[in-house]
């Protein structure tokens, strides 16, 4: 006899992921750059602000696949570095958000199980009565 083995929620969302290839497609990108983000002092062909002044709005090229700015900059290596600082700064304000949202709803939901409020009987609107009768007993 075989055992049904109960599969994990990390599995199981795994598995509801595989089946949407649009999904599966924006995954693969996100990690690409994150990868990019990473590994930019590895990966980038020039540093961030090497000029070559003989080099000014070059179009695209071998040496520089995306060509360069005013001031002789390669753009590729640019934008390369450009991605690590805007990862830096997505995770960065999602953790300010998320840090100092989460002590306002910890206590507005603490305030709200206690069931004699003063603010919530104070002003006795029907909307908020209808709402303590029907979730909070």
């Amino acid at each position: 006899m075989k055992k049904n083995k109960k599969k994990s929620q990390l599995a199981d969302i795994w598995v509801q992921l595989k089946r949407n290839k649009l999904a599966v497609a924006g995954l693969i990108f996100i990690v690409f750059l994150v990868v990019v983000a990473l590994f930019a002092d590895k990966i980038a062909p020039y540093s961030y602000e090497a000029q070559d002044l003989a080099n000014t709005f070059a179009p695209p090229s071998r040496e520089h696949i995306l060509g360069t700015d005013r001031l002789g900059r390669d753009l590729l290596s640019r934008l390369i570095y450009g991605s690590r600082e805007s990862l830096r700064l997505g995770v960065s304000a999602t953790v300010l958000v998320v840090s100092l949202m989460t002590l306002p709803c910890v206590l507005l939901i603490f305030i709200s199980q206690y069931r004699h409020c003063f603010w919530l009987y104070q002003y006795r609107q029907p909307w908020v009565l209808e709402l303590t009768v029907r979730y909070w007993r």
